[in-house]
């Protein structure tokens, strides 16, 4: 058995640009003939793919919703029920905070509600600010509701997927918030996660070989919290967080 990896590195920045529009498309392929991803910028411009060339998408997510008519993709209105579409998707954080910063859905705010994300931030259409053979940036529309606007970016190199989110805070107040790196994948899939220092992660696991029990098969979803140890001089901040500053 020939044994195959793909590496998938994450970057955190935060940004102020402005985006140009471009016509979106529904499914975007990019490969180097050793590894494919799919992108889907139509839905929250997530990554729904990323396979060595030939191989199985190590992302769970479904293909058939890939190429959804547009009156079938979800809606702003955060009280419709929420589509899954899985593969990798960027969330702020905390997620107890996702609507208490906001007055378009006061019961919302009132009930500090906990779900469902930023619709503006993962449902809505993204547009291509830039292409090119091995690399694509994404732009979101700016959200009403967290006032952020995304920006990501994918880039493949050799067997490995680069993915750069960045964040622009589009109100005038100086706002708090980090980034979560989400990426659906098998239950049962077997995910390492380099860490800088065994001071930032504990985890707490059973052994690979306990995990596989007849009858259950799910998906796991993993969050990756990029830990950023910034110190203000005006107050501390907790490095899962940042401070984006506010438009001059």
């Amino acid at each position: 058995m020939i044994k195959t990896s793909i590496a998938i590195a994450l970057i955190v920045l935060f940004f102020s640009c402005s985006t140009e529009n471009k016509k979106e498309n529904q499914v975007i392929t990019l490969t180097n003939g050793t590894i494919e991803i799919k992108l889907l910028p139509a839905v929250g411009g997530r990554l729904v793919s990323a396979s060595l060339t030939g191989h199985e998408n190590i992302l769970n997510s479904d293909s058939s919703q890939w190429n959804e008519s547009p009156e079938k993709r979800p809606t702003m209105n955060p009280a419709q029920p929420f589509k899954a579409y899985n593969g990798m998707i960027v969330w702020l954080s905390p997620q107890s905070e996702w609507w208490i910063k906001q007055d378009l859905y006061p019961e919302l705010k009132n009930a500090r509600s906990s779900w469902p994300p930023d619709p503006y931030l993962t449902s809505a259409v993204y547009q291509i600010s830039n292409q090119t053979a091995n690399e694509i940036t994404l732009i979101s529309p700016e959200s009403p509701v967290s006032h952020v606007q995304f920006s990501k970016t994918f880039r493949i190199e050799g067997n490995k997927v680069f993915i750069t989110a960045s964040a622009r805070n589009c109100s005038k107040d100086t706002v708090s918030w980090g980034l979560w790196f989400i990426a659906r994948m098998n239950g049962w899939d077997k995910v390492l996660v380099p860490s800088d220092s065994t001071d930032l992660i504990k985890t707490q696991y059973m052994k690979y070989p306990n995990l596989h029990k007849p009858g259950l098969s799910m998906p796991m979803a993993v969050i990756l919290i990029n830990l950023l140890n910034l110190k203000p001089a005006s107050q501390p901040i907790n490095p899962n967080r940042l401070l984006l500053s506010k438009i001059q």
